[in-house]
């Protein structure tokens, strides 16, 4: 490990495999998987030149392991963990990769499944990044990972629930510092709203009413096809309105409580 200050830190990892032909794994920088045979157990002490496996890790390695294995026969693997948060577990005999498990960098703080695409899961999580999860693949741990335009810990996430299957999905998310915005699915095409809350997001919902507050009565005024997100901030004590049809415009619909603490809103059936 390089902890030079005047450089960026570099992370390498080394591992000695205790199988015949005994040779060395290694990583680079950019996340690749290198073997080197052993010279003295080559035939006739001759160096070959290392294998590079094919490229899966995107970050540095962390760590390299070979588990034990049942018999002689039996061929080897070896785990390596990367920056990438991934675990991935490769086939050293026919050296590939025969499947990673992702991981998150950070605690989640919200779970939305989509109403128009079930098998679609949004994960809002510590790590600057939403992580969609689809359920419907071969691979159980397929995914993608959306972080542009997001910029902090993602703490609320909501799917549009009035759009068709067909149509392209729309994802609200807020963040710990506030921040407000919306998501395409499957175009990844990412917004953020003009106005941000003075703390972190605590719950979304859309809607397409708005909220009128006379005196201490809250009612519910119908709008055909304006899908609104309804916002509650852990500092604000106001619940706000904004209309996704324009995130851009400045200025959003607020509802003050008189100092009454919201973690939550619902619409009563």
């Amino acid at each position: 490990k390089n902890n030079d200050s005047s450089s960026d830190r570099l992370w390498l990892s080394a591992c000695w495999v205790p199988y015949p032909p005994y040779p060395l794994l290694t990583s680079t920088g950019s996340g690749d998987l290198i073997s080197w045979e052993n010279p003295f157990t080559a035939p006739n002490h001759v160096n070959r030149p290392a294998h590079v496996f094919p490229k899966y890790h995107t970050r540095p390695i962390f760590n390299i392991s070979v588990p034990p294995r049942s018999s002689k026969s039996e061929s080897y693997l070896a785990v390596t963990v990367s920056m990438d948060r991934n675990v991935c577990f490769w086939d050293m005999s026919h050296r590939k990769v025969l499947g990673a498990v992702p991981g998150l960098g950070g605690f989640v703080y919200s779970l939305a499944v989509s109403p128009n695409l079930s098998n679609l899961v949004a994960i809002g999580s510590g790590e600057g990044a939403i992580r969609l999860w689809d359920k419907s693949s071969k691979d159980p741990y397929a995914g993608s990972l959306l972080w542009k335009g997001v910029q902090g810990k993602v703490t609320a996430v909501s799917w549009n629930p009035f759009l068709s299957d067909s149509q392209q999905q729309q994802l609200a998310f807020g963040t710990e510092d506030g921040k407000i915005g919306l998501y395409g699915y499957p175009s990844a095409s990412s917004v953020l709203f003009a106005y941000s809350q003075t703390g972190p997001v605590a719950h979304l919902v859309w809607t397409r009413f708005v909220l009128d507050r006379t005196k201490t009565v809250l009612k519910n005024r119908p709008v055909s096809n304006r899908d609104r997100v309804v916002s509650v901030g852990e500092n604000d004590n106001s619940i706000y309105i904004l209309d996704a049809a324009n995130p851009r415009k400045s200025g959003s619909t607020k509802l003050d409580f008189g100092g009454i603490k919201f973690t939550g809103f619902a619409w009563k059936e």
